[in-house]
This record gives C-alpha cells, structure tokens and sequence, in this order.
C-alpha cells in the first residue's frame, strides 16, 4: 500500500502532540498551504475540544457563542480561527499565544478591545470590523507576516504609529470609523496595494502617502475633502481611486500625466460646478461616475475619452449631449437618467458597442430611431419619465425584441 510523504509528514505532526499530557499540549509545526487545504474543519467547539490536537481550522462563525471553555487554550495548532457574527465582548487571553495562527476573523461581535498581539507573528490576516473597539494595541507592530488587516466599522478615533511596522501589509481597510487624520507612519507601508478610507472624517492625507508606489486601489469617499489631495496625485500606479461623496468642486491639470493608469474614477456626489476637462487627458480611464453634481454641460472633449466602458452622469443639469460623444465606441454603458436633456444626437448610433442606455426622467420628446437601430448590442433601454410617443415607444420594442425596455 502506497503512502505519500506528505500524508506521512502531516500525521507525525499531529502524532507527536499525542505526547503531550492531558494537561499541556505542544504546538506541531505549521501546516503549509496544500497541507492545511487537506485538514477538516472544525465546526463544532465541543467537539474540537475532544481533538485538540487534530483542530488547525476551527470554524465557529454564527454559532451564538459569547463565552470560551477553559479547554479552549488546549487547541494550540489552530492556524485558522472564524469567530464572525457572534456575540462575544472579549477573547480568550489563550487567543495571544496560538502562535500558530495565520488567520483570525472576529466581523461582528462585540469586541470593545483586542488582546496582546505580541506573540502572533505568524499572523497574516486580521479581521475585526464590525465590533467597538476605540483603539488598535501598539502590539500590532510584532505581526510582521500580516498581508490584510480589517478594522472598518469600529469607533476608532486615530491609529497608532505602529501601523507603519508592518512590512508584508497590502490591504488595509479602516472604512467607517471617526479619523480625522492618518499617522504619518502610514506612509511607510511599502507593499500596500489596497487602501480604504471611507466613511471617515477626513480633511486632508499624509504628505508621504504619496510615495505608496505599489497602490491600486484608494478609496476616500464619505470624507470632508474639499479638493483632490496632492497626495494622491503622487500615486503614479494607482488604478481605482474612489472619491464619491466629498466637497470637490474641481480637479488639477496634473493629474493626466500622473495618473496616467487610472482605469477607475468615481466623483459622484460632489459639487463639481462642471465637468472637468482635465478629466478627459486621463489615458486609460475606462469607468466614470459622475453622477449627481452640478454640472449643465459636457465638453466636446469627452470625445477623447475613447477607452471608457462605463459613463454615469445620472442626477445632474445636462441639457444635451455633445455631437463628439458618438466617438466612444467601445462604451458598454450609459447612463443619463434625470437630467434635462430634450434630445439625443445622431451621433449615438456610432457607439456600436453600447448595452445599457439609461435616459429615464428627462424631457425627451423624441429618439433617433434610426440611429439607436445601428446598435446591435443593446440590452436594455430605460426611457420612462418622458414625454415620449407611445408608438416610439412600441417601435424600439420592434427593433429590439429581446432588450428590456422600461
């Protein structure tokens, strides 16, 4: 009978805690990968403490549990510990010397604090929010393995400097607490591809922020940013910057030639007077939102943004569109609804690659029918809330049977 080594090596692991009296158990030796892959998981807490020494996945989330057994500090192997949606006020001190754990996920208790971290330096994903804590322990700093770190939806009023001692961190969300400032610490996560600051108080950022080389992804909407921080503009890689939701009433020239990777752009929400035409020299943007801002008008240099897959302008004041928006022809969607537009050029029928076309609540009294025919693609058309023909109506019906017209 054959036996892999593999299989071999993970049963001596577990074997030699057999050795371990009743009253102690040692730690086996961290499961890899592929090796942890192959474990059960535990889901019941009875019955992982009848097989401490089995237990490296312990999966206890919605289970009702407020209170640990004193048998608990036996399951000394667990490398994967799941507590989410649970009524619990503190963990275990036991928690703090599971030097084993990689991954720990308490989303949705009731945590007002954390325990000692120091001993976890295995740890490489923490996840809290959803609870009460007001602070993050300065012990934080010993998890040098940590990639991801969730500490949104808590009552925290600042982060300590040790933020900045965590050399492996590349996703960081602190989504919806009460910062009105960021440590300059931050600045010093060199690998940090993620960030996500919304929901916050923000007015400003760090001015090293912007020497984050390796981010992709910001997100500081619901802040009190008056302006696009100069920061950011630094964030030369940066793909997806989320700013919906703040005071903006303009965007700088420079960000072309910086932002020259940016593929996503959400300004929806702001107070942005009108379009902003430095927008248009951003060379890879494919997805704006720009919904619900103040703006009467689009530039004819929209026609530029020939890479965009995904326009939203929805909510706002625009009363017609520019003949040059036709140029987009790889847009998939469009949406326009409540607005004042009257019309819609003819030029729209060159937007060949068009799926969605929402133009609801304007004051449209006609459609270019024979333009809108050239679309192939289209899917749905939402229409409703103008003084539309009902025969026009019925005739987009004909020309495309299987979309979804409202």
């Amino acid at each position: 009978m054959r036996v892999s080594f593999r299989f071999l090596a993970v049963g001596v692991a577990a074997a030699l805690t057999l050795f371990a009296s009743n009253d102690a158990y040692s730690q086996s030796i961290p499961l890899s990968d592929s090796e942890l892959s192959t474990q059960e998981v535990f889901v019941s807490l009875r019955r992982a403490i009848l097989n401490p020494e089995r237990v490296f996945i312990l999966d206890l989330r919605s289970n009702g549990l407020s209170k640990f057994p004193p048998e608990f500090d036996k399951l000394v192997n667990l490398q994967v510990l799941l507590l989410d949606n649970n009524p619990i006020v503190q963990l275990p001190a036991s928690v703090a010397k599971f030097k084993n754990l990689q991954t720990l996920s308490v989303k949705s208790n009731l945590l007002k604090s954390l325990p000692d971290l120091t001993n976890l330096t295995r740890l490489q994903r923490l996840e809290v929010a959803g609870n009460y804590l007001t602070m993050i322990p300065a012990s934080i700093s010993a998890l040098k393995q940590l990639g991801t770190l969730d500490i949104g939806s808590n009552f925290l009023t600042k982060l300590p400097p040790q933020i900045g001692d965590l050399p492996e961190l590349r996703d960081l969300n602190v989504r919806n607490n009460k910062l009105t400032t960021l440590p300059n610490e931050i600045s010093t996560l060199k690998n940090l591809q993620a960030l996500t600051l919304a929901e916050n108080q923000l007015k400003s950022l760090p001015a090293g922020l912007g020497g984050l080389s390796n981010l992709t992804f910001l997100d500081l909407s619901e802040n009190d940013l008056n302006s696009l921080p100069k920061e950011v503009i630094g964030l030369t890689n940066l793909q997806q910057l989320i700013m919906a939701d703040n005071h903006l009433t303009s965007w700088p020239a420079e960000t072309a030639s910086k932002l020259a990777n940016l593929q996503t752009l959400d300004l929806a929400n702001n107070k942005m007077p009108k379009f902003p035409v430095e927008i248009t020299n951003l060379p890879s943007l494919q997805v704006l939102r720009f919904n619900n801002n103040r703006i009467l008008e689009l530039p004819a240099e929209i026609g530029k943004m020939t890479k965009l897959v995904h326009l939203s302008m929805a909510y706002s004041l625009v009363k017609q569109l520019p003949p040059e928006i036709g140029n987009l022809d790889k847009l998939l969607l469009l949406d326009l609804h409540y607005n004042h537009l009257t019309s819609l050029p003819k030029e729209i029928g060159k937007m060949v690659s068009l799926r969605t076309l929402h133009v609801s609540g304007n004051k449209l009294t006609d459609l270019p029918i024979e333009e809108l025919a050239k679309l192939k693609f289209m899917t749905t058309f939402s229409i409703s809330g103008n003084p539309i023909p009902y025969k026009m109506e019925k005739e987009l019906s004909r020309l495309f049977p299987t979309a979804q017209i409202q």
